[in-house]
């Protein structure tokens, strides 16, 4: 518990459980495999089942964590509105629309 509070401390608690409980998962497959002869009991086809499962959850993690490149987003020419006139920047830090200043400073 204490390494999972670490974790929540300086992760967001949306990708640190995922990671915790899909990992918890995948050792209990793995020693029930190894320790309990349970590979024994799967078919072939189980045991495929089996890894696409893991392979599912392993690839909804790293879609789950996966950061969005806010500077790509951001990589076009910056727009917005201010009445009927469109203002034009080159990087959102110099944007500044009726006295709010917008930046690009997510990381």
């Amino acid at each position: 518990m204490f390494l999972i509070n670490k974790a929540i401390q300086f992760y967001d608690q949306v990708e640190v459980m995922p990671i915790y409980n899909t990992f918890l998962i995948f050792m209990n497959m793995f020693c029930g495999a190894v320790i309990l002869d349970e590979y024994k009991m799967y078919s072939v086809g189980e045991m495929l089942y089996l890894f696409l499962c893991l392979c599912t959850s392993v690839g909804g993690i790293f879609l789950l964590v996966k950061k969005p490149d806010l500077k790509s987003c951001f990589k076009a020419t910056a727009r917005a509105t201010v009445g009927s006139t469109m203002v034009e920047n080159d990087s959102m830090m110099n944007l500044n629309i009726e006295g709010v200043k917008a930046h690009d400073s997510y990381e």
